[in-house]
């Protein structure tokens, strides 16, 4: 039992990768911390399973995810896999991601250090907020005192938050 729950998270992490960029074997190898024939099994279930696909380049393969319906609820699940890490990791914030995934904003991205899973105790916790309601940032001083508030969708669109993000609400929305 313990081996199949290493292998689904081990599948998760991959996704996660992928989802940045695609990659070649060893590149992925090294980011994932999975053995070279670990991972290359694991490749291989996901090009059957049409999660990901891999393109010869020169001697070389670089694997993507695949645009498919399995590749989608997969990454959605890779997600969820990755803001439960977060509340594993930062266990004082669980009462706080409840109460975000019950504010009626369609998108609420964490981003940062806490993000990437690297905060220590001190460190605010970045969120992003899809709205033009003024009155947000009461809502958000209201469940934590630690988080600062972004609701500029010119950060939104950078580059390190689409990167490195954990999405507390609205996979749907910031996957368009």
């Amino acid at each position: 039992m313990i081996h199949m729950v290493q292998e689904r998270n081990n599948v998760f992490e991959i996704i996660l990768e992928l989802q940045k960029n695609s990659t070649y074997l060893r590149n992925l190898s090294r980011k994932t911390f999975i053995p070279h024939s670990t991972l290359g099994r694991l490749l291989e279930k996901l090009i059957k399973q049409e999660i990901i696909e891999s393109k010869k380049e020169g001697n070389i393969l670089r694997f993507q995810l695949k645009d498919t319906f399995e590749s989608s609820q997969w990454q959605l699940m890779a997600e969820q896999y990755k803001l439960l890490l977060f509340i594993e990791t930062y266990p004082e914030f669980k009462k706080e991601i409840i109460k975000l995934q019950n504010l009626e904003y369609p998108l609420i991205i964490i981003s940062g250090k806490h993000a990437s899973l690297t905060a220590r105790n001190y460190d605010y916790l970045n969120l992003f907020i899809d709205t033009k309601d003024e009155t947000v940032f009461r809502k958000i001083s209201e469940i934590h005192e630690n988080i600062i508030l972004d609701t500029d969708k010119n950060n939104y669109a950078k580059k390190d938050i689409k990167r490195n993000h954990i999405i507390v609400k609205g996979y749907e929305k910031f996957n368009k």
